[in-house]
């Protein structure tokens, strides 16, 4: 690969992971780590800006979206800051950016709704807000010296990461008191590592089939289909598909929430399991990407 490249946020899940994927390839990336200088201080270190000098891509994976008050800086201000310095340089930068499919928020909201590239970003959490404000900065700030990919995965999952959401369903199935919530046609929208990997190394690779365009990336299954794994995988082939109605637990999770504060259901995890929206990727358009399946997650947190 002749380009040279740049990973902001390689000390994190999906950036250290990009960064391993193209090691095994042979490929010198630069890299900044999260831990070497704080992203939300003063952006004017020379470090910083000599890093996006010298490299032709950018891959940007910083984000936040456990600590409210650094959604803000992490995911739009740090952004800001990118494509300006990226603006400044006398030569042509092509910026991966990784968003989040959190910007179609209100659809995981509607019944059987259909995400897909035509669909028009409605965030409703704080963090889909920022980084949809940093998606339109970028889009905004496009030019001839300035070009870029933006990737909107769904749930990025893989073995070095704790997907509690997952981990959690586990643990309720092996104690028996997992039930579905309102009917069994659920929907898990995520996307392996691996897949999320490749596809960045493809548009590295081919850069002008990639510019300027936002690519959704993610598969679903049903989560029946999930659950019913998970049982064969524990041996509870006598467990029920028990189902109760979303607003009833809604009341009796509030009610367990004001007693027990770090109860670890909470209305966030109810939402995504009852949610029936479907999110489809557009990059298969350009590139032939056979998504893997969640099974091989699966076996690795089963114990």
């Amino acid at each position: 690969m002749k380009s040279k490249i740049l990973i902001l946020g390689s000390s994190g899940f999906v950036g250290g992971e990009i960064l391993k994927y193209f090691s095994n390839k042979n490929i010198i990336v630069s890299y900044f780590v999260r831990g070497s200088e704080k992203y939300n201080s003063d952006f004017n270190s020379k470090k910083i800006k000599n890093l996006i000098f010298k490299n032709d891509i950018i891959i940007n994976c910083v984000g936040e979206n456990n600590f409210k008050r650094n959604l803000y800086l992490s995911n739009y201000i740090f952004v800001k800051k990118i494509v300006d310095v990226i603006k400044l340089s006398k030569k042509k930068k092509f910026l991966i950016h990784i968003s989040s499919a959190a910007v179609y928020g209100k659809y995981f909201h509607k019944k059987n709704s259909i995400i897909n590239i035509d669909s028009v970003p409605e965030p409703i959490s704080y963090y889909a807000k920022t980084k949809l404000k940093a998606d339109n900065y970028i889009i905004d700030n496009q030019c001839n010296s300035f070009n870029f990919s933006i990737i909107r995965p769904s749930q990025v999952i893989g073995k070095q990461m704790k997907a509690i959401g997952f981990l959690n369903l586990v643990q309720f199935i092996k104690l028996k008191l997992f039930f579905f919530i309102d009917n069994l046609d659920s929907i898990r929208n995520y996307v392996i590592i691996d897949d999320l990997c490749n596809i960045v190394f493809q548009i590295c690779k081919n850069k002008k089939l990639f510019k300027n365009k936002i690519y959704i990336v993610s598969r679903y299954s049903k989560l029946i289909n999930i659950v019913l794994y998970i049982k064969k995988k524990l041996n509870l082939f006598f467990y029920p598909n028990l189902v109760f109605p979303k607003n009833l637990v809604l009341i009796i999770v509030k009610i367990i929430i004001f007693f027990k504060k770090d109860f670890i259901v909470k209305k966030g995890i109810i939402e995504g399991l009852s949610t029936s929206a479907k999110i489809k990727s557009n990059i298969n358009e350009i590139i032939k990407i056979r998504y893997k399946n969640i099974y091989s997650y699966l076996n690795h947190i089963i114990k």
